[in-house]
C-alpha cells in the first residue's frame, strides 16, 4: 500500500468486515468507515458478519485488496470475535487489526500470562 502512488491507492478495492448493527453501537462503526472511504474515492465492499454465510460467500467471490476488520461479533456472539480474523486468515486476505491468535488469547488473561 505504501509504495504505490496516491492515485494507485485509490484504485484499491477495500473491504470492511464488521457488523451493521451491534448491541453497543446501533449506528455500526463499519458502515461509518465505509462511507468515509467512499467519500475519499475508494471502492468498498461491506461484509456483514451478522449474516455469516452470505459474508463467507461474498468474501470468497469478491476480490478485495485489503480488509478493515472491525468485527465485534459473529451472528450476535462477541465470543466469536477472533474467528472473524481466522476467517480472513483462512482465505489469505490481508487485513487490519489483530491476528486471530492475539484476539483469542486476549479473551483469557490466565492463558495470556502463561504465554508471555
Amino acid at each position: 500500500l505504501f509504495r504505490s502512488g496516491f492515485h494507485e491507492q485509490r484504485r484499491l478495492s477495500v473491504g470492511i468486515l464488521g457488523n451493521s448493527v451491534t448491541l453497543e453501537n446501533k449506528e455500526g462503526a463499519a458502515l461509518m468507515i465505509q462511507e468515509e472511504l467512499e467519500k475519499r474515492g475508494y471502492t468498498t465492499t461491506f461484509f456483514d458478519l451478522n449474516f455469516l454465510f452470505k459474508a463467507w460467500s461474498d468474501l470468497r467471490r469478491d476480490p478485495v485488496d485489503i480488509i478493515f476488520n472491525v468485527a465485534e461479533e459473529i451472528n450476535g456472539d462477541p465470543q466469536l470475535q477472533s474467528q472473524a480474523a481466522a476467517l480472513l486468515e483462512a482465505l489469505q486476505i490481508p487485513y487490519t487489526g489483530s491476528s486471530s491468535l492475539t484476539l483469542g488469547l486476549s479473551r483469557d488473561k490466565i492463558k495470556t500470562k502463561k504465554f508471555l
